[in-house]
């Protein structure tokens, strides 16, 4: 919704859509914090770009920008105020720029170098793995016949989050957030194919593509539900057997939390020590996560594993990875 009313925000120049675009921006924003940047793109247009062909002059265009800016923090404070504990939803005053440590952090855990190479291997499922060969076929025609401010403007979103995300988690979860801008992309590209094909008296091949793409996602898509999460529900089951119901657990996700049937804890990335702490101040009792995540997550892990954790069990998961629970010292 964001990209949809900031495209006919953007291409209209009408404030109803800028008021639409801002309110969405906020609560797309309370799904990934990411999703506020969306909002910077839009304003970015908006300064620059230049509506129905119009010069707009600096002071008239300065005015529609602080306008839409205006309508952003007007529609964002309820939510400054809001954070979630076990207890629920409450309001707190407690507001801290802190909250964006937690992601700095994430962006100085890894080399960068693996993170873009993370960044390419995930690319591709910003559309979906066959309808990226189709924006690739787009992205090579466009370059040859030249691009439209459309076109731009759905690139300008895919690219900026692209390198926001190579410096700070390229994940397969985080990417999945750009397949609406993506896919009109994928769809113009797949435009192209179809007229290659009916040129060439091909028409009748058309039928045969859609029928392997949909053949193509089903393989690539679905996740066999016996192996989704298997180690965090056998991890939390485990708990659950041994102590684990109504105790405070620390963890990225909440999945072992659930089937331990405990209090979840969210572990938020930093120096080990501090982590600790964190999740003492709590009440949490145990910490469970991958092995290899946790030393993503947790600066100085490896050294300080041995002196904050005791290790109660651990779990062989999917390609051989080890998911540990570890009570406090």
């Amino acid at each position: 919704m964001v990209v949809l009313c900031g495209f006919k925000a953007v291409f209209t120049g009408r404030a109803g859509w800028i008021a639409l675009a801002a309110l969405f921006s906020v609560t797309a924003s309370l799904t990934r914090p990411g999703g506020i940047v969306l909002w910077t793109i839009i304003s970015a247009w908006v300064f620059f770009y230049t509506f129905r062909g119009e010069v707009w002059r600096g002071g008239r265009r300065a005015g529609f920008a602080l306008f839409a800016l205006a309508l952003l923090l007007l529609m964002s404070v309820p939510y400054l105020f809001l954070f979630t504990e076990a207890e629920g939803t409450a309001l707190s005053g407690d507001l801290s720029l802190g909250s964006l440590k937690p992601v700095m952090d994430l962006a100085k855990s890894e080399g960068y170098g693996l993170k873009f190479y993370r960044l390419f291997e995930h690319l591709p499922e910003s559309f979906s793995v066959p309808f990226f060969v189709f924006f690739v076929y787009w992205f090579y025609r466009r370059i040859r016949e030249g691009f439209t401010h459309t076109e731009y403007f759905f690139l300008s979103i895919l690219v900026t989050f692209w390198v926001m995300y190579g410096f700070v988690n390229p994940s397969r979860r985080i990417f999945s957030h750009l397949m609406p801008a993506g896919m009109p992309l994928a769809a113009a590209g797949f435009v192209y194919v179809e007229r290659w094909l009916r040129e060439r008296g091909r028409a009748a091949a058309v039928p045969q593509l859609i029928a392997f793409l949909v053949v193509a996602q089903l393989v690539t898509g679905i996740t066999t539900l016996k192996a989704h999460h298997l180690t965090e529900k056998v991890a939390g089951n485990w708990l659950r057997e041994n102590g684990g119901i109504g105790a405070a657990i620390l963890s990225r996700k909440p999945i072992v939390v659930f089937y331990a049937e405990g209090r979840h804890v969210t572990l938020r990335a930093g120096e080990m020590e501090e982590v600790v702490e964190y999740g003492k101040e709590r009440g949490a009792k145990y910490l469970a996560g991958y092995r290899h995540r946790l030393a993503e997550y947790l600066s100085g892990f490896e050294a300080g594993e041995g002196k904050y954790l005791s290790e109660i069990k651990s779990f062989k998961g999917e390609k051989g990875r080890e998911f540990v629970i570890y009570s406090f010292r």
